[in-house]
């Protein structure tokens, strides 16, 4: 699957689209937030696509797992 950029926000939020969803309204959203106390980074996945919203869930963990296992985080 290939995603293209949907929707550039700022510089801290973008939206995706697959390429086979194309003309419909399913797209996930990336935001990155950095805590103004702490200095934290957070990256916020946001998926707006009906489907199983579990199997989802899943989905985006396990990337999110493997994206934390490749930075060393």
């Amino acid at each position: 699957m290939i995603s293209l950029l949907f929707s550039g926000m700022a510089v801290t939020k973008l939206q995706f689209q697959w390429e086979d969803d194309e003309g419909e309204d399913c797209y996930f959203e990336m935001a990155i937030r950095i805590d103004d106390l702490t200095k934290q980074v957070a990256l916020i996945v946001t998926d707006f696509y009906d489907d199983d919203e579990d199997e989802l869930k899943l989905l985006w963990d396990n990337n999110i797992h493997k994206l934390k296992q490749a930075i060393g985080g």
